[in-house]
């Protein structure tokens, strides 16, 4: 057996890359990203009626967990044996990557490639570095309809029980975090972000935009129904039928919990000046910052959980600093240099005790060196646990659209 069937291609990859110098593809393919639920696949459709852009199925050829070669070969109408020899062959990613891309755009007949998988946004940094030349299109919708979405699709969908204000919850800080990971590419001159409302709304005007920015003359086909065009019929019409869903599927209470969750957010997407939509403002302290429930008292042990959360939510947010990360990365990397360490493993248990502790302490100090998104984060789990900690309400359905 080869190094390839022994390893698997991933691995192989990953153990040559250590050893060989970094690839560089010379392609510019369109990689297309955003949130699940925010339109991404009725853009991809759109920019793929364009005669010169090839568009196709999710390939998830940029994610760091490629689909199977059986999948990826069905969607594409490929040998899923040729997939899975090009995966042996290549020494990298970004060789397969431009090998399946130079087989798409023969297939179709056209000069570029758009890939469109959600999950692109998180990989914007791994295409940079190996695809200078590659766009990046990153699409934005209203997380209040990403949430409301979200809920009625059985996949992708984060943990939570079905109506609960843990479902509410995560599939809010699942928006924020593939928004805020694809905003760091702002100033990215390479990189163009939309707004899935300004596409239903004017699609015309932000199409015309976009393919300026990809360098692509203008096609009256990008708005042109196909007759029998299976996608088309799967998406429906360009329209705004989808915006402003959340105004009637969130109750009061729900739209307090997603507030508390991505309010700023919003905001600073512009999508609302203030959280007066939320209903009822949060209540507030003598010093007029907003703060939990006041007649709350909390139990020793629920403080404690409470900071737990707190710290580990802080330490996974994308807007914590890189200075606080860097301090905790180094005062764990001392511990280890230390000749403290090799004396405690030698004692069962307490090695790995001594270790959870400084990855605690580790932790505990990032989070402190940002103090206002540390209190953000606790103000935020004490409020929505002292509310209510399960709803216990139906999950509200839209009404079916007409055929």
């Amino acid at each position: 057996m080869d190094l390839a069937g022994l390893l698997g291609y991933r691995r192989r990859w990953q153990l040559l890359a250590l050893f060989c110098p970094r690839p560089i593809s010379s392609s510019a393919p369109i990689v297309i990203g955003g949130c699940h639920r925010s339109g991404t696949t009725l853009l991809r459709v759109l920019l793929g009626r364009h005669p010169k852009i090839a568009g196709g199925a999710e390939s998830t050829v940029f994610l760091s967990r490629i689909s199977s070669p059986n999948e990826i070969g069905g969607l594409f109408d490929m040998d899923p044996g040729t997939i899975a020899d090009w995966q042996r062959q290549c020494r990298s990613q970004v060789a397969f990557i431009d090998r399946f891309q130079a087989a798409v755009l023969a297939a179709e007949g056209k000069e570029i490639w758009a890939e469109k998988t959600p999950g692109n946004v998180l990989r914007f940094d791994f295409v940079r570095r190996h695809f200078p030349n590659a766009r990046l299109i990153h699409i934005v919708r209203d997380g209040r309809d990403v949430v409301c979405s979200m809920r009625r699709q059985r996949w992708p969908k984060p943990c939570g029980k079905p109506g609960s204000a843990a479902e509410l919850r995560r599939c809010a800080e699942y928006w924020a975090r593939y928004v805020t990971t694809g905003q760091r590419f702002a100033a990215d001159p390479l990189y163009f972000e939309l707004h899935y409302e300004d596409l239903v709304r004017n699609p015309e005007r932000v199409l015309r935009e976009l393919l300026k920015f990809i360098g692509l003359e203008w096609s009256d086909e990008l708005l042109t129904d196909k007759p029998g065009d299976r996608e088309t019929r799967e998406l429906g019409a360009v329209d705004t039928a989808a915006m402003g869903t959340w105004r009637d599927e969130l109750l009061p209470v729900q739209k307090q919990i997603v507030c508390e969750s991505i309010g700023q957010l919003l905001i600073d997407l512009g999508y609302e000046s203030d959280i007066g939509w939320a209903g009822v403002a949060p209540p507030r302290s003598a010093s007029g910052q907003a703060s939990p429930r006041l007649d709350k008292r909390w139990t020793r042990a629920e403080r404690i959980w409470i900071e737990l959360i707190a710290l580990w939510r802080t330490v996974r947010d994308p807007r914590l600093p890189w200075w606080p990360r860097v301090t905790g990365a180094a005062l764990a990397a001392l511990y280890l240099a230390s000749p403290i360490d090799p004396v405690l493993h030698r004692v069962a248990l307490a090695g790995v005790l001594a270790d959870l502790l400084v990855l605690a302490a580790a932790a505990t100090l990032a989070a402190m060196l940002a103090p206002s998104l540390l209190r953000a984060k606790r103000a935020a789990i004490k409020r929505a646990w002292a509310a209510r900690e399960e709803l216990s309400y139906p999950i509200p359905r839209p009404p079916p659209r007409p055929a």
